[in-house]
């Protein structure tokens, strides 16, 4: 390292021969670089070439190029507006298939969610009528009976690991969604 220096600064007090390795070693350098921006230049043509002659060579008529510009999706500038299935979206015709399958696959979690919350509601007011009925069964009965549901803090309990999931239900992430804001 210390050769380089010593080699370096008696190019810059004068030494013609210094000076003349520097200029040989940096025009090697340049040509370098300029053998290596020409491979990346070459390789990024025959990439685009080899591309092209492929579409060429897949595609059997014309009458299938023209078929996919026609059907390629065009951004008609207007957006979808946020509902609980989607976000905002940019309005596109045709719609592609995967933003159909994505409100479709939400819409039809949805409808399982509700189908799961009406069944843990029917639970809970069967909890009710349960423990009401176990209730109503001790006092005619005027035995001392087992009880699953009446007894005391046994029905809050159930009722409070139900009531805890219909809350999460409730708090779903497609609720945010519709009030998500719209920035053209």
């Amino acid at each position: 390292m210390l050769q380089w220096l010593g080699f370096f600064t008696k190019a810059t007090r004068g030494d013609r021969h210094c000076q003349e390795v520097l200029a040989r070693y940096s025009r090697l350098i340049a040509e370098k670089r300029a053998k290596a921006d020409l491979k990346r230049i070459l390789k990024g043509e025959l990439v685009r070439l080899t591309n092209n002659l492929w579409c060429l060579l897949s595609s059997s008529s014309s009458q299938e190029n023209q078929l996919r510009t026609r059907t390629q999706p065009i951004y008609t500038g207007a957006f979808l507006r946020p509902t609980i299935f989607h976000g905002p979206l940019p309005r596109i015709k045709p719609q592609p298939e995967h933003i159909s399958m994505l409100i479709k696959n939400r819409l039809r979690a949805r409808e399982r969610r509700l189908r799961f919350k009406a069944q843990l509601q029917e639970d809970l007011n069967d909890l009710r009528v349960e423990s009401e009925f176990e209730e109503g069964l001790r006092r005619t009965t005027k035995h001392n009976l087992p009880t699953f549901f009446s007894s005391e803090g046994t029905l809050a309990q159930w009722s409070q690991s139900l009531s805890i999931v219909l809350s999460h239900l409730a708090e779903h992430k497609s609720y945010s969604r519709t009030s998500q804001t719209l920035s053209p």
